[in-house]
């Protein structure tokens, strides 16, 4: 019988074998196996989704340094999260994966709910002080510093990896960099290796598609994506606008209110990646059509946004340049083309405007950026790297129509009437050309001064042309205190350059200052990495910062007026605790919590004001589980917290009561057969349990901005080989 069962199992194996080379050699390990050995080998949750033992015992980032390292001795506090991870999590879009992320908590904007990365509380309506990154090449546009309105998310097929710096990185990334850095690595041909279709489809008209290919040649690589999305979004209620009260005082009923909001968009991403040698090449395409607006002001069913972006990037990476010399190098350009057409009133209000008040806008963008570091291994228990860089971003081909405002010739455009091509005069909100020029200059060595101690120390010199220079340090001290037990101490500066609206803007209710000086951050960080045993992993952070010179639009001595300025220092402390548990070789767990305090000091014409930051959720809690309930059968949920949150609106007297916590639990159930590894299938609902989530709005938009209620969606993957 058990040699039955012994030619059965070697049976069974060489069917799923195919000949290459690494499972020809997992193949051969299992013939050696005695049958006592064999009826122990059993699929486990790790060997599909890596929830432990790929993200705890071998995770790397070299989003910290510029080198590869495991997470525990990187000179920064990380976040790393794979592609199976995100696939296991069910995750849609990348704003689910980054809700994950302790210290880290998604809001939105009324503006097309785009999102807001609060990170350790730091933020603004606009969210110009974290830096989002694609392979390495910074995403943002000159106008508002940020992603820009018509965002619309970023589909998550592609995405290989995600690492994430939770604190200042300009010592290394230069200006935006102040409350993080977000990195996200595409895939490339040996990850995806071969073809993968698929397809999703979902509440709200919801569907997704897209195809990945991979092949390596010889010695030429080629990576190809493509994904689509089209949504009616999301149909929560807005019961009340700005309009709102304007028609109760002025008897009229211009308000669409209440209706749900307007969330519409669909999308394109596509992608390429060639490698030979040392030489890659990336272009990218994204598309962004039919956005509706949200409701920034009021509801507005004919409001639009859409959005073009082409890249190209060309780097060169040499190991070997020379002795103890490596160099790593690279040029890129993108282009972004954006335009928004948007009722700020609608039509019929205040019996002044029949067709409403809004405008079109738009503009294109170019973006250049070369760089080049190199390494150097020379000195005994130093790895140095130098760098430099030159970037240059400029606005072009700006476009601006409205029926609000100034006219060509400098008077005031009368209510009721229509619109009025303002493009390049007085009434324009933007010259019609913005050049900015950012160099800069690198330095970091990292230094194993004594066994288990390593000095990280950086140094970089940005210098700009619309505001001077900024020059920003890091101190980073690690202690191995044992093989499981590692300790950090950190310190780090980061700055915020002013973005183009700051500066430039000539907006009737919001005007640019180009005395404007960068906000600055000073922020140090007591860490413990402890992998308390073989299947349980602790993390514990803890943080102070100061922000000087934080940019705000500040009301003038004009009725509605307001200008940007340096109004504002902050402080703040807090916390970060996460623990993985491996129960078994069949489940998982992941827990984290976060808790950010912050206070606002500014001046007054009665002195010096300080208050707690408020609309920032004080704690956040997050847990999620992994399970392989039966063979190819995966499950997956997640629980998030948000704790209430109090009102604090720098322009207007807001007498709501605080903003009330929630939580959302999302299930994912897959059947994935990896021994087969062709069909991939899910069915995952998402806030199951049908809670009312909101995030805050302005005054404006008196019942906040709801979020997604029950919802489901069924994907299905296909892998050819």
């Amino acid at each position: 019988m058990k040699k039955i069962m012994l030619c059965f199992t070697l049976s069974v194996i060489s069917c799923y074998a195919i000949a290459d080379e690494e499972q020809l050699e997992r193949l051969n390990y299992l013939k050696s196996l005695t049958l006592a050995q064999l009826t122990e080998v059993e699929i486990k949750l790790d060997d599909v989704f890596d929830v432990f033992d790929g993200l705890i015992k071998g995770r790397k980032v070299s989003v910290a340094s510029g080198v590869e390292q495991n997470t525990s001795q990187a000179p920064a506090i990380t976040t790393v999260i794979t592609a199976q991870d995100i696939e296991a999590m069910g995750a849609r879009d990348l704003d689910e994966v980054l809700e994950s992320v302790p210290g880290l908590h998604v809001s939105r904007s009324e503006m097309s709910y785009r999102p807001i990365y609060i990170m350790r509380g730091i933020y603004s309506r606009d969210n110009p002080e974290i830096l989002l990154m694609i392979n390495g090449i910074a995403y943002k546009k000159m106008e508002g510093g940020n992603r820009g309105e018509a965002w619309a998310g970023m589909p998550v097929q592609s995405i290989s990896r995600i690492e994430i710096i939770r604190g200042p990185g300009s010592a290394l990334y230069g200006a935006d960099a102040m409350s993080g850095v977000i990195n996200i690595i595409t895939k490339q041909a040996d990850e995806i290796k071969g073809t993968e279709i698929g397809g999703r489809v979902g509440s709200y008209q919801t569907t997704d598609a897209w195809m990945l290919y991979g092949e390596k040649n010889k010695d030429i690589e080629v990576a190809a994506t493509l994904q689509t999305f089209d949504s009616n979004g999301q149909k929560g209620l807005i019961q009340a606008d700005i309009q709102t009260p304007l028609d109760r005082m002025m008897g009229t009923s211009a308000s669409k209110t209440p209706d749900s909001v307007n969330l519409a968009r669909q999308g394109m991403d596509a992608r390429l990646d060639v490698a030979k040698g040392n030489l890659r090449l990336q272009a990218n395409y994204r598309a962004r059509r039919h956005v509706e607006t949200g409701v920034p002001y009021s509801l507005d069913a004919d409001g639009w946004m859409r959005s073009d972006r082409y890249g190209l990037d060309l780097s060169y990476k040499n190991q070997e340049l020379a002795k103890n010399w490596e160099l790593d190098t690279r040029v890129a350009l993108y282009r972004d083309f954006d335009v928004t057409k948007m009722r700020i009133f609608p039509a019929g209000s205040m019996g002044l405007y029949p067709q409403g008040m809004g405008f079109i806008g738009g503009g294109h963008e170019q973006h250049f950026s070369a760089e080049g570091s190199a390494f150097y291994k020379g000195w005994q228990h130093h790895l140095l790297r130098i760098g430099l860089g030159y970037h240059h971003e400029q606005t072009f081909g700006s476009t601006y129509i409205a029926n609000f405002g100034l006219d060509r010739q400098g008077n005031v455009i009368l209510p009721g009437s229509p619109l009025v091509d303002l493009t390049g005069s007085v009434g324009a909100i933007y010259p019609d050309t913005i050049n900015q020029i950012n160099q800069f200059l690198y330095v970091q060595d990292a230094w194993k001064f004594a066994p288990h101690w390593e000095l990280t120390t950086g140094l970089r010199y940005d210098r700009y042309s619309s505001f001077d220079s900024s020059t920003n340090p890091r101190l980073s001290l690690v202690w191995q205190i044992d093989k499981d037990l590692t300790a950090k101490l950190l310190y780090g500066q980061a700055f915020r350059a002013p973005a183009a609206r700051e500066l430039y803007s000539n907006s009737p209710s919001a005007l640019g200052n180009r005395f404007l000086k960068p906000e600055t951050l000073k922020m140090g960080e007591l860490a413990l990495d402890w992998q308390t045993t073989s299947n349980v992993h602790m993390s514990l952070n803890l943080f102070y910062y100061t922000i000087k010179d934080k940019i705000a639009f500040v009301p003038q001595n004009l009725p509605n007026v307001s200008m940007a300025g340096n109004v504002g220092n902050w402080q703040g402390h807090g916390l970060e605790f996460e623990t993985r548990w491996k129960i078994n070789n069949r489940s998982s767990l992941l827990f984290n919590y976060s808790f950010v305090g912050v206070r606002e000091s500014k001046k007054t014409p009665e002195g010096i004001e300080s208050s707690s930051l408020e609309n920032i959720p004080h704690h956040h809690a997050y847990l999620r589980s992994d399970w392989l309930l039966e063979k190819n059968w995966y499950l997956d949920t997640q629980w998030n917290w948000i704790s209430k949150r109090y009102r604090n609106d720098d322009d207007e007297l807001d007498l709501r009561s605080p903003l009330k916590g929630y939580y959302t639990f999302d299930v994912t159930m897959r059947y994935k057969d990896i021994r087969d590894d062709r069909w991939n299938i899910a069915f995952g609902i998402k806030n199951l349990f049908n809670k009312d989530a909101r995030e805050p709005a302005s005054v404006n938009i008196p019942y906040d901005l709801p979020l997604e209620k029950r919802n489901w969606f069924i994907e299905t993957r296909y892998r050819f080989k």
